[in-house]
């Protein structure tokens, strides 16, 4: 009794939880039909889905208006795609192919389907131009429902862009301080601090288009993350090295853990004085008897009054002008360069554009009725991942064979208009409360479409062109999956370690050009942002495919890798912010320094531009300095650390292949 209590209490939550798609899609159908047309409901399928990938966010009016800017010209792609042969063939292998090259990544390998979906309904039914002209009515009045939509969604939930992440952050920095404080053990609240920095992570990501690296709310989640990651090093470090701490030290630590508390309780985007003049205060009033530790505290309270200060002139919705992306990644040199198959949405964007040319060209070559089905269903079955694929292959047969065999025994019951009215209903509510992506869902849609069908079609017929298409869209994304350009998650794992370890070296690369002053942040930026993203895809694959051992071997891995990034970014940072005061050019303890960092890049290197991963050496020459500098000085324990690290990331991976671990 108490479980079914249970159950019933999670299907109302979920039928609570999906209701507004629910009615968006209803209202739409229902609307267009009496309005524009029978036709025109191929509209909502997609249009309901733009709405359901964004109604747990905020309303954004200029983001939605260039979807909708998209969308148009998607649609009159789509037009054109119908007139001939000729334009049919190219258009369907030329604007799929962008819609996954420009919107698509590894990150985000769904980005392209909105308007992938869009593109090949609207090109079920050839239209003359009067028809299209009334379908840009009907898809005009469908993006105004969806905008009121959103906008009176977003009022009921009063869901906005708070900064909640960093007020969770900042209450998990004051509790790991006081745990210190007591001596108490404070690795879980490290770990939660982690799952913060990763969200915040894909947060700044989720920010950035094709030229800015992000908007004013990923720029100040970015310098949260910053402060994040360098507490963090400070905490675990600090832990490792068991410093004891006496009175003043504590009293230190326990204002320190007040400031968090207030900056976490009273962030805001108008007015943050009072906190500066409170880390301020803090700043001048209390001191720590561990020197290196001092300083970084005191470089995590600079990054904080600056973020204080930035966010009053921030606006979140804008792109930030300054933080442009580095200019080989939107400013290619040459084709070769935009097109590299190594890429991951280069290899999709062709499998898929080369399926829907196929499959489209047939469509209008033979003019075979409901032939759309074909690259309808090519489309849904053919994902960015190989094992996707098989999946959605999998679930679209059976959910097709249960959905037809419902249709054909139970379709007779449903005759007039009013008991099909009412089935498109119950459907429509059981599509969208079923699991995306599932059999269930997709049977229920094969329901759905055939009681639009068999208006105009016998039962039997309809249930035999179903499955005839359906066959021959099983065998095509079974053939392009397998081989043509297939991205699987093996080779993506393979691909993101190499591409891991290449962006370690670019990040030092870029540090060593902070000496001479041409440092430019923003690719700094950009590669600590990718790296973090590189390593949740390679532990998103190690924690899902892999044996404990080798687990626990490549997790190892990440968190060596995690910690060169925490300290090149504090390296970084640190020479940048001093560079008046260290005469980098003069002074040969850094060159030195540098010195050591080149070398070990040009080893790894090699490594690299051979593809050969297994044969990472071991540096033949130490990596110290020739004379002991004092180190109690923040900077210099940054720089053995980081040294040591990449000497340890080195010998660490030269077991991937040899099969050591």
């Amino acid at each position: 009794m108490k479980q079914t209590k249970i159950n019933l209490l999670k299907i109302k939550e979920r039928f609570k939880k999906v209701f507004p798609v629910i009615f968006v899609s209803l209202f739409l159908f229902f609307t267009l039909w009496h309005f524009f047309g029978i036709g025109n409901t191929i509209l909502p399928p997609f249009l309901t889905l733009l709405f359901l990938f964004r109604y747990q966010e905020d309303f954004n009016i200029k983001k939605l208006l260039r979807m909708y800017g998209i969308i148009f010209v998607v649609a009159l792609m789509a037009f054109l795609s119908r007139r001939n042969l000729f334009l049919c063939a190219s258009l369907n292998f030329l604007v799929p192919f962008m819609l996954v090259y420009l919107f698509t990544n590894k990150f985000n390998p769904k980005a392209y389907y909105i308007y992938g979906m869009e593109f090949i309904f609207l090109q079920f039914i050839p239209l003359p131009l009067e028809g299209f002209i009334l379908q840009l009515g009907a898809l005009l009045y469908g993006v105004s429902v969806i905008t009121i939509a959103l906008y009176v969604h977003s009022k009921i939930i009063k869901r906005k862009r708070n900064y909640g992440t960093v007020r969770k952050g900042m209450k998990n920095l004051t509790c790991q301080i006081e745990k210190l404080i007591k001596n108490e053990d404070f690795s879980t609240e490290a770990e939660e601090l982690m799952e913060m920095m990763v969200h915040l992570n894909q947060v700044i990501y989720s920010t950035r288009n094709y030229k800015y690296l992000a908007t004013g709310y990923g720029k100040i989640n970015y310098y949260f993350m910053v402060i994040f990651q360098r507490f963090h090093y400070f905490m675990k470090y600090l832990s490792e090295e068991k410093q004891e701490l006496n009175a003043e030290d504590k009293e230190y630590l326990l204002h320190l853990s007040e400031i968090f508390t207030l900056v976490g309780e009273n962030l805001n985007e108008k007015d943050n004085n009072f906190l500066k003049e409170k880390i301020e205060e803090f700043l001048n009033g209390y001191d720590l008897s561990l020197l290196k530790e001092r300083e970084a505290i005191t470089a995590i309270l600079d990054v904080l009054k600056f973020i204080l200060s930035e966010i009053e002139k921030t606006s979140k919705y804008k792109t930030e002008k300054k933080w442009q992306l580095p200019n080989p990644v939107h400013k290619p040199e040459s084709i070769r360069e935009i097109l590299k198959l190594d890429l991951f949405q280069v290899r999709f964007a062709i499998r898929l554009s080369i399926t829907l040319c196929i499959a489209f060209s047939f469509v209008q070559y033979t003019k075979l009725d409901h032939s759309y089905w074909y690259p309808m269903s090519v489309f849904f079955m053919l994902m960015p991942y190989s094992e996707e694929s098989i999946l959605k292959i999998n679930n679209r047969i059976l959910g097709t064979v249960i959905g037809l065999f419902i249709v054909f025994f139970m379709g007779v019951f449903f005759q007039g208009t009013v008991e099909r009215g009412i089935l498109i209903v119950l459907l429509t509510s059981l599509m969208y409360y079923s699991t995306p992506t599932s059999w269930i869902m997709t049977m229920y849609s094969t329901c759905f479409g055939m009681v639009l069908t068999t208006m105009i079609l016998q039962v039997e017929q309809a249930v035999i062109l179903r499955t005839m298409y359906v066959g021959m869209a099983v065998v095509t994304a079974f053939f392009m999956n397998y081989f043509v350009f297939p991205n699987t998650v093996k080779r993506e794992f393979q691909h993101n370690l190499n591409q891991l370890f290449d962006i370690d070296t670019k990040i030092i690369k870029e540090i060593t050009k902070t000496l001479k002053g041409n440092i430019d942040f923003n690719v700094v930026r950009d590669l600590i942002v990718h790296s973090n993203m590189v390593s949740k895809e390679i532990k998103t694959y190690v924690s899902e495919n892999l044996s404990e051992g080798e687990k626990e071997f490549y997790l190892h891995l990440l968190s060596i890798n995690h910690k060169l990034i925490m300290e090149m970014e504090q390296l970084n940072g640190y020479i940048y912010k001093n560079k008046s005061d260290m005469d980098l050019e003069n002074n040969m303890i850094i060159q030195e320094l540098f010195n050591n960092f080149e070398e070990a890049i040009n080893e790894i290197q090699k490594n690299y531009e051979k593809n050969e991963l297994s044969n990472f050496p071991k540096l033949d020459k130490e990596l110290r300095f020739s004379k002991k500098l004092d180190d109690k000085l923040y900077f210099n324990f940054l720089a053995f650390n980081c040294l040591k690290t990449v000497g340890h990331l080195t010998e660490y991976t030269s077991k991937i292949h040899a099969g050591s671990h």
